[in-house]
Formats: structure tokens, C-alpha cells, sequence
């Protein structure tokens, strides 16, 4: 063989090894994400615990794969460091003496529930603050995996984009929609048909709590929306501006691209409405008519504004006449104190833990062992969550966690806003982050009345959503060079 031969000969380049990173971080991501929609939220060990691992693979891998630009998250790592050492502390063993003079609540608590603590001399017993060590270790476990699941994905859709992560999850979602609305017409007790609802309580799909699913297509629909519009404005860039050519451009891929995603939508929304969720159905509604009417604000034509306002208001319309207005005016009438009073008193008993442990908290992911000694309200319910996670938060963190989580939003707002300064409205990128901030903005108002995020499948889909939020727009390139602009 000739020198010639050898030199012209190909070999495996660095694009190949970044095809393989690619296509490996995006399956673990879509996998992340559809393990834990359909593994009942992965709510349990058997689930979570591949999410965490899966979840934290992706975001590490995320790191490794090749490109120059960066997510510029290095602020707000710090931030979600600075968390993870905060709850770290509330790990420390100290002894009981300490512990004592720091908080005699606390002290008493761990006298009636831990028997070890009980029964052990005050000078040779030690017990970390966390009242259920165990439990926040869990969180903790949690807030790393997804935290590294959240910088890694800002840094790779940074690099690689976002249109085929985001292309899968809603697949996923339309998915998890339908099996959602055909197991509200079929069900017979059981999910899937053969796993028992514990709570004896109508699930939807395969959430066991139809307020958690209501929750995942509330993130799912705003970012499918935004998908919407970022292939439409991509795809109708180099299209004529008149009806004939527009309407041949519904045919193309990308037009195509468009139906379906906005189908998919669609679905979703149809679910939430037909999940009967209050909070989910209000919080939609709200989220879209306010986001709408602030980008209707930005734009110079009032037949824009218009136009946008009308579109919202005709797809909200349309999601109530497809899932009827009847069952939804009987739901929204339903005041019974399981779901009104119930949750009006978790919030006062989270209030009382906060007042008990302001500083320290009882430790995160310590709620419902605390809710065992500080429920007085609603005793028929037992309630393990606050049904309101900022309250929650403040009961399990207290300062300690409360400060590191206000700074780590502080910075991410900021970060966002940043980006929205560095892109541009006549970019698709521009209207996947407005879809992306919308469905955090829709999860966020669903969280004052709820605890969505405590599932672990949708803190996995939030964090996802937050890296799009985050991640840097990709340079434009001109169409005949293919140079950046």
C-alpha cells in the first residue's frame, strides 16, 4: 500500500466519537424522562433509584462530549453547591448535650421517635440535626443527581441544541397523554391494569396522584408550544409572504414538524383537563394568558397582539369543549376538607415545624416524620406533604436551606434573563426558551397548593426543562457558507 493510499484512507475522526457522546447523553436523557412518567412517577426505590443513577450519568456525560460553548452556569453551580453543603451539615453527628441546648424541641422529638436516642446516655449518643437521616440523605442524593443532571444538559444543549431532546420528550408526553385518557374511560381499580392503587384514590395514567400528573403535562404543554413556534418561525424564514406558499409549506418536513407537535399539545392539555386537577387546569390557564399577554406587550402591531391573545384563548377554549364542561364545573365545586380545609391545615402545622426549627430546619426531606408529632389539623388525612413545597422547604431547610435555594433562583433568573438578551425573537431558540420559562413559570404556580416536584419523575423533567431555559443559543450560520454570524 502506497503512502498515498494510507494518507487518503479514512479514519474514525472526532466526529464520530461526538455523534456516539451525543446520541448517548440524548437517549439517557429521554430515558430519564420516560422512566420516571411512566414508572408511576418513580415514587418507589425500584425507581428512583435507576432516575437518580441515569440521571446523573447523563448530566456527567454531558461534560465530556466536545464543543466550545460553554452554558455559563459557574455562578449557580456554586449556588447548588453551596445547597448540597448546607444540607450536608444537617448530616453532622453531634452529641446529645448539643443537641439539647440547641433545641430542646428537637431533642424531644428524637426522644419518642428514635429508641436508641431514647434509652442512650446524653454523653454517648450522637445524632446528626436531620431528625430522619436516612431520609435526607435520600434528598440530598436527589439534589446532586438532578443538580448534575441540570448543569451537564445546560452545557450539552449549549453545544448540541436542543430540537431532538426536546423532539422525544414530547413524544413521551403524547404518549403518557393517551395512556392517561384511556385509562380514565377503562379503569377498573388498577393501574396498568395490574399494579393496586394504595391510596384508593382514581389515578391518572400512571400517576397514583392525579394532581402529579396534572403537574408533568403542565411543564410538557408549555414547552411543546414553544416548540411550535420555534419550527414555525424557523421553517416560514425562507417561505414567501403570502397564503398560497404558506400553505404549501404545512407539507414540508419542517411544516410537518409543527402539526404534530402542535397535536401533541394538543393531547396533553386535554389530559390535564380531563385529570380533573384544579390546580393543574388553573395554573395552565393562568400561565399561558399571562405569558401571552406579556410577549403581546413587546410586539409593535396591535394585529399581533391580537392574534396571539385570540390563539391562546382558542386553544384554552378548545381544551374544555374536547374534555367537557359539565365534569369540570361538578370538580370545581367539590369543597370537601380533604381537599380545601386538609390543606389549609398541613400549611398551619408546616408553619408550626417552622416556628419549632427556624434555623436549622428538621432536616430536608424529613416532612412527613415530623408530620407524625406536628399534625393537629385534619386527623382523619394523614397529610406527608405541605401541599405547598416553598412552606415545606422552610420546614425542613429552615435558613440554613432557605438562603443557598433563594440565592441558587436569584442567579438562575438571572442567567435566563441573560440569555433572552443574547438571542434574538427571529431565532427558534429564542421561542423554545420562552416555552421552557413558561412551563417553569406554570409548575412554580401549581406548587403553591401542591408538591408535583417531590415526585422524582417530575423534578426530572423540571430539571431538564431548567438546562433549556439555561443553555447558550448556538450561533447562527449563514445558509450558503455556513459560517457563524
Amino acid at each position: 500500500m502506497s503512502v498515498s493510499t494510507v494518507a487518503a484512507s479514512p479514519r474514525p475522526g472526532p466526529s464520530i466519537r461526538v455523534s456516539i457522546a451525543s446520541a448517548l447523553v440524548i437517549t439517557l436523557q429521554v430515558l430519564a424522562v420516560a422512566w420516571g412518567a411512566f414508572a408511576f412517577g418513580a415514587v418507589y426505590p425500584w425507581a428512583y433509584w435507576p432516575l437518580i443513577a441515569a440521571a446523573a450519568t447523563a448530566g456527567a456525560l454531558a461534560f465530556v462530549v466536545p464543543g466550545r460553548s460553554q452554558s455559563g452556569t459557574r455562578t449557580l453551580s456554586w449556588c447548588l453547591l453551596l445547597f448540597a453543603v448546607a444540607t450536608a451539615v444537617q448530616l453532622v453527628p453531634l452529641p446529645r448535650s448539643v443537641l439539647a441546648a440547641t433545641s430542646q424541641a428537637r431533642d424531644a422529638l428524637l426522644t419518642s421517635y428514635n429508641l436508641v436516642y431514647a434509652n442512650t446516655r446524653a454523653g454517648t449518643v450522637w445524632h446528626p440535626l436531620s431528625i430522619a437521616p436516612d431520609s435526607t440523605w435520600l434528598g440530598l442524593a436527589c439534589f446532586v443527581a438532578f443538580g448534575l443532571f441540570l448543569l451537564g444538559s445546560a452545557r450539552f444543549f449549549s453545544v448540541r441544541g436542543t430540537g431532538v431532546t426536546i423532539g422525544c420528550v414530547l413524544a413521551v408526553g403524547l404518549v403518557l397523554a393517551l395512556a392517561g385518557i384511556i385509562q380514565d374511560v377503562t379503569y377498573e381499580g388498577k393501574i396498568y391494569g395490574f399494579w393496586p392503587d394504595p391510596y384508593v384514590n382514581k389515578p391518572f395514567g400512571p400517576f397514583i396522584n392525579k394532581n402529579n400528573f396534572a403537574g408533568w403535562m403542565l411543564m410538557a404543554v408549555p414547552l411543546a408550544l414553544g416548540f411550535v413556534v420555534s419550527r414555525a418561525v424557523s421553517g416560514l424564514r425562507y417561505v414567501r409572504e403570502d397564503w398560497h406558499s404558506r400553505v404549501l409549506w404545512i407539507s414540508s418536513p419542517s411544516g410537518s414538524q409543527v402539526l404534530l407537535a402542535l397535536c401533541a399539545s394538543l393531547v396533553m392539555g386535554v389530559s390535564i383537563v380531563l385529570s380533573l386537577s384544579r390546580s393543574g387546569i388553573i395554573a395552565l390557564a393562568l400561565t399561558l394568558v399571562l405569558v401571552t399577554l406579556f410577549l403581546a406587550m413587546r410586539r409593535a402591531g396591535r394585529v399581533q397582539r391580537l392574534l396571539m391573545i385570540l390563539a391562546v384563548v382558542a386553544f384554552l377554549g378548545a381544551l374544555a369543549a374536547m374534555a367537557g364542561t359539565d365534569a369540570m364545573a361538578v370538580r370545581f365545586n367539590d369543597g370537601t376538607a380533604a381537599t380545601l380545609e386538609g390543606r389549609i391545615g398541613a400549611w398551619k402545622d408546616a408553619s408550626t415545624i417552622t416556628r419549632t426549627f427556624p434555623l436549622v430546619g428538621s432536616g430536608l426531606n424529613t416532612f412527613p416524620t415530623a408530620m407524625l408529632f406536628y399534625q393537629v389539623h385534619d386527623l382523619y388525612n394523614y397529610w406527608s406533604e405541605a401541599h405547598n413545597d416553598y412552606l415545606q422547604l422552610f420546614a425542613e431547610g429552615g435558613v440554613l436551606l432557605v438562603v443557598p435555594a433563594i440565592l441558587a433562583l436569584v442567579v438562575f433568573v438571572r442567567a435566563v434573563r441573560q440569555r433572552f438578551a443574547e438571542d434574538s425573537e427571529r431565532r427558534s431558540s429564542y421561542w423554545i426558551r420562552v416555552g421552557a420559562v413558561t412551563a417553569l413559570i406554570a409548575i412554580g404556580l401549581q406548587e403553591l397548593v401542591e408538591f408535583s416536584l417531590q415526585i422524582p419523575g417530575n423534578a426530572c423533567l423540571f430539571t431538564l426543562i431548567g438546562a433549556i431555559a439555561l443553555h447558550r443559543p448556538i450561533p447562527a450560520r449563514d445558509p450558503a457558507t455556513g459560517s457563524g454570524s
